[in-house]
Parts: structure tokens; sequence; C-alpha cells
């Protein structure tokens, strides 16, 4: 029996047997035999349960490990976390961190964008965001935070540097 692209397709989640009754008539020189029966074989049919992904982002993703640092004033004072920057755009990022750090208010994050040549310095952009949320992702924190407002440049520098830090401005949300 010929299989359809969709038995086929190793990307379909799940698979149900469909049952069905083999007719049990075996050809037999051209005469049928309706008195031999073959074991019926279960069929499958296909069924995916995976919805259609929609990209709904405003910005364009960009994969990168870039140091940072959040800085917020707590009850005691300021407090600051460093941590990895997992994904960014230009509204806003995720880190890592081992901290599990959240703070209703704004707070300030320090951004460390790598030098473009050997031997250069970093450049520190601070900006002004909100946190969206605190979930623990393996065996470190995963932040999410909304850029609220940049100093003056920062934030075409960030852009500038964005377009030339995956290849080109190549990200992974590009298809």
């Amino acid at each position: 029996m010929k299989k359809t692209e969709s038995e086929k397709s190793p990307e379909s989640p799940s698979v149900a047997p469909l049952p069905v009754k083999d007719t049990g008539r075996v050809e037999n020189g051209g005469a049928q035999n309706e008195s031999q029966e073959t074991n019926p074989t279960p069929q499958f049919i296909s069924i995916s349960t995976r919805l259609p992904r929609v990209n709904n982002r405003s910005h364009k993703r960009y994969l990168v490990k870039w140091r940072i640092a959040i800085v917020y004033e707590g009850g005691t004072g300021k407090k600051t976390f460093h941590g990895r920057v997992n994904e960014i755009s230009m509204g806003g990022l995720s880190i890592h961190c081992d901290h599990n750090v959240f703070h209703e208010g704004k707070v300030i994050l320090l951004l460390a964008l790598p030098p473009l040549n050997a031997g250069g310095r970093e450049k520190i952009l601070e900006i002004t965001c909100r946190m969206n949320y605190t979930i623990l992702s393996k065996q470190l924190f995963r932040i999410g935070l909304e850029f609220v407002q940049f100093r003056e440049g920062e934030k075409r520098l960030l852009e500038e540097r964005l377009e030339i830090s995956n290849a080109g401005g190549i990200s992974y949300m590009d298809a």
C-alpha cells in the first residue's frame, strides 16, 4: 500500500491507528477465493497537532552573548546583578542570570557592546527598562526586559551594532 506524504512525515507528532478490516479476497490465478482471509493490517493516518507559528513581533531577534548588568534601587540601597544576553531586539531582550531577579519598577540595564576590533574597548550602553518576566530555564533564570528609554544616540548605536553582529544583520527570525 502506498503511503501519502502526511504518513511519511517525520514531523507528525501523533499517529493514530485506524481500524480497517481487510476484505480477505486473495487473487488466485484470476479467480477470487473468498474462503481465504488474510490478517487485517492496521492502517495509520497522521493527525497534526502542531499549530501554525505566527510571528507577531515587531522587531527582528538576534542571538548574541553580550555581558549585562541590571541595577535598581532596593530596600537596602542599589542592587546589581550580572548576566548575559540570550536574545535581543530593538524592543527589548532576554537575559540569563544566576539570580531570581524581579523588580516591579524600572531598572537600569548596562549593556556591554563588544569591541569591533581586536584590542578595542567595549562600549557600555545605559538603558532604562521594565521587567516583564523571570522564569527558571535549566540552571539559570531567564529575564525578559522591555526597553523604555535610551540615552541620547545609544539607540542608533545599538541598531547599527545589531545589523553587523550576526553575519551582516541576518537574524534568526528572518526566513
